[in-house]
């Protein structure tokens, strides 16, 4: 991760991805992306937000090593079809810094046996991490 510009899709709303054209029309800009571990090195945080729909994933890792500055830590983890899933990777990262956590679903298939997602997001779950 660094301090660069990445793409951003957007769908003309409040949301938008630099992971996936949702809408799949191509509407995209570029943004300046600053890298949060420069920020969480040297500085102690109470409530860490990571809700960047996909992007949770690449920052988390890079920033493991600065989790000891984080007292309680939010992020939504996504996965697409076909991409590898990391959650067991995630948590395991997570419950090495210190913290416990908590997941609540909120978007998978109904009938995962059955219904298969071909686009976009497969599985949505919100992780509340906390220390004792």
């Amino acid at each position: 991760m660094e301090n660069t510009s990445v793409t951003f899709f957007s769908e003309g709303s409040l949301a938008g991805s630099t992971e996936v054209d949702f809408l799949g029309i191509g509407k995209e800009s570029n943004v300046r992306a600053e890298r949060l571990k420069d920020v969480l090195y040297n500085q102690r945080v109470a409530f860490l937000k990571l809700d960047i729909e996909g992007g949770e994933n690449k920052v988390l890792f890079d920033i493991v090593d600065c989790l000891e500055n984080v007292d309680h830590l939010f992020f939504e983890y996504h996965s697409q079809p076909n991409t590898e899933q990391k959650l067991g990777t995630m948590l395991d990262l997570v419950k090495s810094a210190g913290f416990r956590y908590v997941i609540n679903g909120t978007h998978a298939p109904n009938h995962p046996f059955v219904d298969r997602v071909t686009r976009g997001f497969d599985l949505q779950l919100n992780v509340s991490c906390f220390r004792l």
